[in-house]
């Protein structure tokens, strides 16, 4: 707390330098949520509740939820179906239902309590093998029960002396990289070896090689799903997966615009000194404005996917756009609270959201 503390403190005083901002009203805007709301001094300055141009008063600042909300999107699903979300068993429940998923290559399973731990690769030997013969190259690896891009790699190739070729430009051996997904998956039980996506032209215009992805949290009211929030994640090179880890990556954060599929105010650092990219800060392509191509299909396989998934009445998706369509990459029962408010106010904490919070519990 001390140390908190004293973080708070350094913070503001370079908001004062920077942005002119008087301690005291600082103080006294903290100490006020603090009161009013769950929200924290990391809060208030990692979504800039200072600026009085962004925020214009309280009662913006308190649609804004700190880190508690983790917790409270949990009780928009039943604890004993959570397990479903891992991506192993969904990629097999969705395609299922017909909906589109990564296609599964092969399953390395060290532990013995795995589904199809009977069709998987089970020792390091089994995988070295698989890794230094198969022609099912390139694929796209990651521990089945992780988050922010944890343990995943983009293998594209494997060279005649048998080391493999990596999306961001790496190369290790094969013994190497067993090693690593031996040590990923005997923390998470199943790592995945699925189909490497390939990122639609238009797409790759934008970004590069490297999958964008959208997020696109749905609520489930009354048995009809509708769309929440929307935004973009666009990588930059060297990277394997498209998290931005608190905009830590090189990754940009976009708005969406759910009924259009308009990106604005496309991010490149979050508060407490925000700095925004129209356009992509590799490609030089023009992010601000541009309408994703085929929004309504995306919008289409998002109603089906809710849909499908009813006994989760919140739920978050990572949909990427590829040359098969948009693909289901992962569904979560809570995601980055930042993720959905750094392009507010309002925050999370709106009228829509209030409104189905208030009947829509599941404990």
């Amino acid at each position: 707390m001390i140390r908190a503390a004293g973080a708070a403190v350094r913070t503001a005083k370079e908001v004062k330098g920077r942005c002119g901002v008087p301690l005291n009203r600082q103080f006294r805007d903290m100490i006020g949520l603090k009161l009013t709301t769950h929200l924290g001094p990391a809060d208030y300055f990692r979504y800039a509740l200072f600026d009085r141009e962004r925020v214009p008063d309280r009662t913006a600042a308190a649609t804004f939820g700190g880190w508690r909300l983790f917790e409270e999107f949990l009780h928009y699903s039943k604890p004993e179906v959570r397990g479903l979300t891992h991506k192993h068993p969904l990629y097999r429940l969705l395609a299922s239902f017909g909906l589109p998923v990564p296609g599964i290559r092969r399953i390395y399973a060290p532990t013995p309590d795995c589904f199809e731990r009977n069709r998987a690769l089970a020792t390091p030997e089994q995988l070295g093998h698989w890794l230094l013969t198969t022609d099912a190259l390139p694929v796209f690896g990651k521990p089945s029960n992780a988050s922010a891009g944890w343990g995943a790699q983009a293998i594209t190739g494997r060279r005649g002396d048998g080391t493999l070729e990596f999306l961001d430009g790496t190369t290790s051996t094969v013994d190497e990289t067993v090693a690593r997904i031996d040590g990923f998956a005997r923390r998470n039980g199943t790592y995945l070896l699925c189909e490497l996506l390939e990122q639609r032209e238009d797409m790759r215009a934008l970004c590069g090689r490297c999958v964008a992805s959208l997020r696109i949290v749905m609520l489930v009211r009354h048995g009809e799903p509708e769309v929440f929030r929307t935004v973009i994640l666009l990588p930059t090179r060297g990277q394997q997966t498209s998290n931005c880890r608190h905009m830590a990556t090189g990754t940009v954060l976009g708005r969406v615009d759910p009924g259009t599929g308009a990106i604005s105010r496309v991010i490149r650092r979050e508060g407490p000194f925000f700095e925004y990219s129209p356009r992509h800060p590799e490609t030089g392509a023009q992010l601000d404005g541009h309408v994703i191509e085929g929004w309504d299909e995306v919008l289409g396989l998002m109603h089906r996917a809710a849909l499908a998934m009813a006994p989760f009445r919140m739920q978050h998706w990572d949909v990427a756009l590829t040359t098969r369509g948009p693909v289901l990459m992962e569904m979560n029962v809570h995601g980055d609270e930042g993720g959905l408010q750094l392009h507010g106010p309002p925050g999370a904490l709106d009228e829509q959201y209030l409104s189905f919070a208030r009947e829509h519990r599941v404990w």
